[in-house]
C-alpha cells in the first residue's frame, strides 16, 4: 500500500523514522527528541545486515539517521531538487572544520537520510541523483556507505512491520479510510471499523446544534454548531509567562501526534479544559469531536447525501475560524460525565469502556462489547471527550467515577493506545482530579472585545443572515456595548454574548450587571411567547406570578436533585411538576375546580416548551442550560423575608455546587435589596468567626475573591473596597494550584487606580512577610509580573525583592512552572551567543530530596486525642489514616522540609464528614493546621485543600429545602 506520508508532519515522521529504525537496526538505536540534535534524528552502532546471503554490502561502524520531511510536496522533479539541496546543506556542515558538529561531534561512518518524498528510480532519476551527492562528499567526511529511504522505501517498511503501521495508522492511512482499514489494521479492530465510522457519521449528524439551540428563538429554530462556533482564548502556564493559546486549536495540534506511551514516554498527553459558568466547554469539546469527524470521515464517498453535505458544511466552518482539519483521524467519542456519573452511582459499577460500548451499541444493527472496543483502542486513536465533571455535584459519586477512568487509562496503557482525552470542568469545587502527571490544564479566559463581536457576528449572520437591516443593527449595538466599560463586562463569555445578542435584537441598551442581565432574557423570551396567538400565548399571559413561581421552584429543586447519587443530570418528573403547580395555585387561591385544569395545562405546556422549561427524557421536564437553572434557582432563595434569605446565603455559601447560584442571587440581593448589602459582604466575615476551620481554610477570603471576579460590586465602590480587603488576606495562606488564577483577579480590580493602592500594599507586605507569605507573593507576582500595566511593573519591582532560600525555590518550581512533571522536558531553544562573562556569585548548594512522609505525620505533634471521648477519638484517628494516603515530598535535614510536588490521593467523604462534623474535632485539627511549621507550608497546604474540597462538596441542599418549603395544600 502506497501511504500518505504528508500528514504526518515534520516531527511525527521523525518518530516514524526512529522506530522503522528500531525495527531494522535493532534495540542498539539511540534515539534523540525535540530541540537541536547535531544533524540526528538516531544513531546506531553496530553491524547492520541488507542482505541475509550477501554480508558485502554490511555496515559495521557509526550509522547516523536523519529524517527530511517536505511538507507540501509539488512532485517528483521539484521534491528532489528540494531533497538534494537540503542534503547538500547538512553534508556541508558536516564537511565545515569550523563547525559544531565536527569539532564537537562524532562524525558517521555511515550516513542514512529518510523523506516522504518521492524518487525516481530511472537511470538519473531522484536515487541516483542522491546517490552522487553524498558519494562527493564521501571521502570529505570519511563515509562508508550510505543511504536513502524515500517515500516507496519506507512504504514497503510499513507493509512489513505492522506494529509500526498500527501506531501511526490514524496519520498514514491514504485516502478513504474506511475502505483501507482492513488493510491497515489486524483482526477485531478492522472488523469493528466499521461499525464505529458508522457510529461517527451518526454523531456528526446528531452532534450538529448547539445546546442552546432552541433557547431565545422566534420559532424554535436551531442554530447549526459550525456556523456560530468560535475558537476561546485559554491560558497555558509557562515558566516564565502566561501564555495564551486558542484552546481548539492547541487541541487539535496536540492530536496530531501519535501519543502512544511507548512513544512519548511521561509526557503529558491529555488536557483538561477549564471554565467558569457559560464560557463554552461543552461547545468547545462538540466543535474538537465534529473536526475528528470531519478528518475521520474525509474523503469516503460512502455517506448519504445529508451527512456528506454536512461534512462539506463543517469543513467550510472550521476553515471559517482558521481551525484544520486534524491530520490524526481519530476515532472521537463524548461522555457527558452527569450520564456516566448517574449510572455508576445508581449501583450500577460499569466500566468507561463498557458504558461507552453501550452507547454505540445503542446506534449501532449488532452489539458492540468492551472487548472490542478495546482491541479498536490498541488499532486506532481515539478522542475522548469527558465533559462536565463540575456536574457531578455528588462526592461518592465523583469517587466512583473518577475510579472508573483511571481504570480506562490503565487499560489504555496497557494496549499501548493512541489516546488523547479532553475533559472539562468549572474551576468551583475542582480539586486536581485530573492529575498534573497525565493532564494538562487551560483556564479558558474572559473574552475581550474583539472576541466578543468576533462571535456576536457569527450568531448574527447565523440568525439573520437574510435579514441585513436586523443584522448590522444588532451588531452596531453590540459594538456600543463592547465599547462601554459597564457593559463590556457582561461580554465575557459566550453565554453572555449570547443573551445580549438576543436582547438587542428588541432593545438599544442592556443592562450592566449579571443578574439583570438573566432577569431581562428571561423577560424577553416570555414576552415572545406570550404576544403568539394560541391558548398557551393566554396562559402565560393571564398567570404570569404563577408561570414565574413554577420556574423559580423547578429551578431550585433540580438544583437541589443534583447535588444526590445518581442525579448529576437532574429533571423533574412531570406528576411532580404537576404537584408544584398545584400547591402554587391552591397557595395563591385559584377556586378548587380550575386548579387542576390549570395545573394539567401547564404540565401539558412544559412537555412541548414553556418558556425556559423543556422535556428531558420521558415524561420529565428541565432546563436546557445549566446557568439558567442556577439562575432560577437563584430567583428563588432572594425570595421571602430577609432574615429568612440571608440564612439561605449563609448555608450554600462553603458548597462548590451552589457557588455560581450564590453569586447570582448575591448579585440580586445588591439590586432589589440595597438595605442588606453591608449584610450579604459581612456574611463572609461571619462564616469564617463561626468555624474555626472555615478560618483556616480561607473559605471567607475564596468567595470574596469569586465575588470580585464576578463584578458583583462593580458599582458599589465601598463594598468592593470591603471584598478586596477581605479577598487579599489569601496572601496570608500557602499557596496552591489556585493561586495563579487569584492573581489574575488581583490583576483585574487593580485596573482601578483605588484598588490598586490596596493590592500592591497587600503585596508588599507579604513579600516581606514570612516564610508561607514570601511563598505566596512570589507565585502572585510571577503571574502578576507577565502584564504591561503598572501592577506588572510593580510586581516585577516587588518581585526581585523577595528572599527565597534553596527549598522554597525548588518547591514553588512546581507551581511556577519553572519545574515540569517528572519526565517532561522543556522546550529546546536555540543556542544564543553569550555575553562577556562577569564574576557571578558562588552559588549555593542545591537541596537534597529526603524521604516521603504521610500528611497525618505533620498533623499528630499538634494533636491530643486524650481531649476527645472515645468515638471522637475514633474518628479522628480515622481522619488521619484517610489524609495519611497522601504523600508529601521533603529535602534532607533536621528536621525534614516539606516540600512540592505533593501526592494527593482520594479521600473518603463519610470518614471525613463522621470526624469533622464534631465541632471539638474540627477545631483541634484547625489548631493543628495552623500550627504546622511555617517552612512545611506544602504540607499544610494539601490538608488545606483536603479539607476544602470536604467542605465545598457536603450536601445542602435539604437544609435549604426546610428554609424554602412549598407552599401547604
Amino acid at each position: 500500500m502506497d501511504y500518505d506520508l504528508t500528514r504526518l508532519g515534520s516531527r511525527e515522521f521523525e518518530h516514524l523514522t526512529q522506530a522503522l529504525a528500531l525495527k531494522v537496526f535493532g534495540p542498539g538505536v539511540g534515539v534523540f527528541g525535540d530541540g537541536p540534535d547535531g544533524g540526528r534524528e538516531a544513531t546506531y552502532s553496530g553491524r547492520v545486515r541488507w542482505a541475509p546471503d550477501d554480508h558485502t554490502a554490511d555496515w559495521n561502524g557509526y550509522v547516523v539517521i536523519q529524517a527530511k520531511f517536505r511538507s507540501r510536496p509539488l512532485g517528483t522533479s521539484p521534491d528532489t531538487r528540494w531533497l538534494r539541496a537540503t542534503v547538500e546543506a547538512e553534508l556541508k556542515r558536516w564537511a565545515d572544520p569550523e563547525s559544531a558538529r565536527r569539532s564537537k561531534g562524532r562524525l558517521p561512518r555511515y550516513l542514512l537520510f529518510t523523506t516522504n518524498v518521492v524518487l525516481s528510480g530511472a537511470q538519473a532519476g531522484g536515487v541516483d541523483t542522491m546517490d552522487e551527492l553524498i558519494r562527493g562528499y564521501a571521502p570529505t567526511l570519511g563515509l562508508k556507505g550510505w543511504g536513502t529511504w524515500h517515500h516507496d522505501t519506507i512504504c514497503r517498511l510499513l507493509d512489513g512491520h505492522a506494529d509500526v503501521r498500527k501506531a501511526f495508522s490514524g496519520l498514514i492511512t491514504p485516502g478513504d479510510v474506511l475502505a483501507l482499514l482492513a488493510d491497515v489494521l489486524q483482526g477485531q479492530a478492522a472488523d469493528l471499523g466499521e461499525v464505529l465510522t458508522s457510529h461517527a457519521i451518526k454523531e456528526m449528524l446528531a452532534e450538529q446544534w448547539v445546546r442552546l439551540g432552541q433557547a431565545g428563538h422566534a420559532d424554535n429554530e436551531k442554530l447549526a454548531l459550525g456556523r456560530i462556533a468560535v475558537d476561546l482564548p485559554a491560558l497555558r502556564p509557562q515558566p516564565e509567562k502566561l501564555e495564551i493559546v486558542d484552546a481548539a486549536r492547541y487541541v487539535l495540534e496536540r492530536g496530531d501526534s501519535v501519543l502512544r506511551p511507548s512513544l512519548i514516554g511521561q509526557r503529558r498527553p491529555h488536557v483538561v479544559l477549564v471554565g467558569g459558568p457559560g464560557q463554552g466547554k461543552t461547545t468547545l469539546g462538540q466543535l474538537i469531536a465534529q473536526a475528528y469527524r470531519v478528518a475521520l470521515l474525509g474523503e469516503t464517498d460512502r455517506l448519504g447525501p445529508e451527512s456528506g453535505s454536512l461534512r462539506t458544511t463543517l469543513r467550510a466552518n472550521l476553515a471559517d475560524i482558521n481551525l484544520p482539519v486534524p491530520n490524526s483521524r481519530r476515532w472521537p467519542v463524548r461522555v457527558e460525565l452527569s450520564a456516566y456519573g448517574d449510572e455508576v452511582a445508581g449501583g450500577s459499577d460499569v466500566s468507561l469502556l463498557r458504558w461507552i460500548a453501550d452507547r454505540v451499541s445503542a446506534r449501532a444493527t449488532d452489539r458492540v462489547t468492551a472487548g472490542q472496543l478495546r482491541g479498536w483502542l490498541a488499532g486506532w486513536p481515539w478522542l475522548l471527550v469527558l465533559d462536565g465533571l463540575d456536574e457531578v455535584a455528588s462526592p461518592h459519586a465523583r469517587e466512583h467515577l473518577m475510579r472508573h477512568v483511571t481504570d480506562f487509562l490503565v487499560d489504555a496503557t496497557r494496549v499501548d493506545a493512541d489516546l488523547l482525552i479532553v475533559a472539562t470542568t468549572r474551576p468551583q469545587g475542582y480539586t486536581g482530579e485530573f492529575t498534573d502527571t497525565l493532564y494538562e490544564h487551560l483556564t479558558l479566559a474572559p473574552l475581550l472585545p474583539p472576541g466578543a463581536i468576533a462571535y456576536a457576528t457569527r450568531l448574527a449572520e447565523a440568525r439573520h443572515g437574510d435579514d441585513t437591516d436586523l443584522r448590522d443593527r444588532v451588531l452596531r449595538r453590540v459594538q456600543r456595548a463592547a465599547d462601554e466599560p459597564l457593559t463590556a463586562r457582561l461580554m465575557r463569555t459566550p453565554l453572555q454574548v449570547t443573551i445580549m445578542s438576543l436582547l438587542l435584537e428588541q432593545r438599544s441598551r442592556v443592562p450592566q450587571d449579571r443578574s439583570r442581565l438573566f432577569d431581562a432574557y428571561y423577560d424577553t423570551i416570555y414576552a415572545r411567547e406570550a404576544a403568539k396567538r394560541g391558548p398557551l400565548a393566554r396562559l402565560l399571559d393571564d398567570y404570569r406570578a404563577d408561570v414565574h413561581a413554577l420556574h423559580e421552584r423547578v429551578g431550585l429543586e433540580l438544583q437541589v436533585l443534583a447535588e444526590a447519587d445518581g442525579e448529576a443530570d437532574a429533571a423533574m418528573p412531570a406528576e411532580r411538576l404537576r404537584a408544584v403547580a398545584v400547591a402554587r395555585l391552591h397557595a395563591e387561591g385559584h377556586p378548587e375546580p380550575d386548579i387542576h385544569r390549570l395545573a394539567d395545562n401547564l404540565v401539558r405546556a412544559a412537555t412541548h416548551r414553556l418558556v425556559l422549561l423543556i422535556p428531558k427524557g420521558e415524561d420529565s421536564i428541565g432546563f436546557e442550560v445549566r446557568s439558567l437553572q442556577e439562575f432560577m434557582a437563584a430567583r428563588a432563595i432572594v425570595a421571602g423575608t430577609d432574615d429568612v434569605m440571608i440564612e439561605r446565603l449563609r448555608l450554600l455559601a462553603p458548597s462548590a455546587h451552589w457557588r455560581n447560584t450564590w453569586l447570582l442571587a448575591a448579585g440580586r440581593t445588591f439590586i432589589l435589596r440595597e438595605h442588606l448589602r453591608a449584610q450579604v459582604v459581612s456574611l463572609l466575615r461571619e462564616i469564617e468567626a463561626a468555624e474555626l476551620l472555615a478560618l483556616v481554610i480561607g473559605a471567607g477570603a475564596e468567595l470574596a475573591a469569586d465575588m470580585l471576579d464576578d463584578d458583583l460590586a462593580a458599582r458599589t465602590p465601598q463594598y468592593r473596597m470591603l471584598l478586596t480587603h477581605h479577598a487579599l488576606e489569601l496572601l496570608q495562606h500557602p499557596p496552591n494550584d489556585a493561586l495563579r488564577q487569584r492573581a489574575l483577579t488581583l490583576a483585574g480590580i487593580a485596573t482601578d487606580p483605588r484598588m490598586r493602592v490596596l493590592v500592591i500594599r497587600a503585596l508588599e507586605q507579604a513579600a516581606a512577610g514570612n516564610t508561607v507569605q514570601r511563598a505566596t507573593a512570589s507565585v502572585v507576582l510571577h503571574t502578576l509580573a507577565q502584564g504591561s500595566d503598572i501592577l506588572a511593573a510593580q510586581a516585577r519591582r516587588l518581585r526581585a525583592t523577595i528572599k527565597l532560600d534553596p527549598i522554597q525555590t525548588l518547591s514553588l518550581g512546581t507551581l511556577t512552572g519553572a519545574q515540569r512533571p517528572a519526565g517532561e522536558t522543556a522546550p529546546q531553544s536555540q543556542p544564543q551567543p553569550q555575553p562577556q562573562r562577569q564574576p557571578q556569585p558562588q552559588p549555593q548548594p542545591q537541596p537534597q530530596r529526603g524521604s516521603i512522609k504521610r500528611l497525618g505525620w505533620f498533623l499528630r505533634p499538634h494533636l491530643n486525642d486524650d481531649e476527645f471521648g472515645p468515638a471522637a477519638t475514633q474518628a479522628l484517628q480515622n481522619l488521619l489514616t484517610e489524609l495519611d494516603r497522601t504523600k508529601v515530598s521533603t529535602v534532607a535535614g533536621r528536621p525534614r522540609t516539606a516540600i512540592l510536588p505533593v501526592r494527593t490521593a482520594g479521600t473518603d467523604p463519610e470518614v471525613l464528614e463522621r470526624a469533622l462534623s464534631d465541632p471539638t474535632v474540627a477545631d483541634a485539627v484547625a489548631l493543628a493546621i495552623s500550627r504546622i511549621r511555617p517552612q512545611d507550608w506544602a504540607a499544610t497546604a494539601a490538608v488545606r485543600h483536603i479539607l476544602a474540597a470536604w467542605q465545598q462538596r457536603r450536601p445542602v441542599g435539604a437544609s435549604l429545602l426546610e428554609l424554602t418549603p412549598e407552599p401547604d395544600i
